[in-house]
């Protein structure tokens, strides 16, 4: 084999894991959903783009919400927000629930934004589920969004791992989570 074919075969298998990761979590799609942000996400976003200091809420990554037939994907689960890699652009869209949207506070949409976002951008593909002394998520990349109960107590502690932005990819994959809420709610 040639150092030619070596690159070709390398570059091959990286392309066909993506497309892999992607097809197992159904979320591939060939064209873009949502070509344009809603008002309604548009100022969450922007707030998530200032907070973080322009880490994370890039706006080439589209967001719009969730076409119904898109829920049946998903079953009765309560999925509320997707990242999604668009082929034909090679390239992200967020997907996000309508009905979760509209019963969420501005926090709660900032945190939903920042942890797609984080999921699209950085890219990280997992979920961190550790939770502090209240039981509240340790976490912004939790499986489950702070209720607004934990993002009032630990807005701090969320706002903080928001302005690392693909800087905290780092601290995802090498955290002991449990260690580290503790150790979090300690201070």
């Amino acid at each position: 084999m040639t150092i030619t074919q070596f690159f070709k075969s390398v570059i091959i298998g990286i392309i066909l894991g993506v497309l892999l990761v992607a097809c197992a979590s159904n979320n591939i799609r060939i064209t873009r959903h949502h070509k344009k942000i809603p008002k309604e996400i548009e100022k969450s976003r922007k707030m998530l783009y200032d907070i973080t200091e322009g880490s994370l809420g890039d706006r080439k990554i589209s967001i719009g919400f969730m076409r119904f037939s898109e829920y049946k994907k998903y079953g009765s689960s309560t999925v509320i927000g997707t990242c999604n890699l668009v082929l034909s652009e090679a390239s992200s869209e967020i997907d996000i629930r309508k009905d979760y949207w509209y019963s969420f506070s501005l926090k709660e949409q900032i945190l939903l934004l920042g942890h797609e976002y984080f999921h699209c951008q950085c890219p990280f593909f997992g979920h961190i589920n550790g939770v502090l002394e209240d039981r509240c998520p340790a976490d912004f990349m939790n499986s489950s969004i702070p209720d607004s109960i934990c993002i009032n107590r630990h807005w701090d502690i969320y706002e903080k791992q928001l302005k690392e932005g693909c800087n905290g990819v780092r601290r995802h994959k090498s955290r002991d989570t449990r260690a580290q809420a503790a150790d979090v709610q300690i201070r």
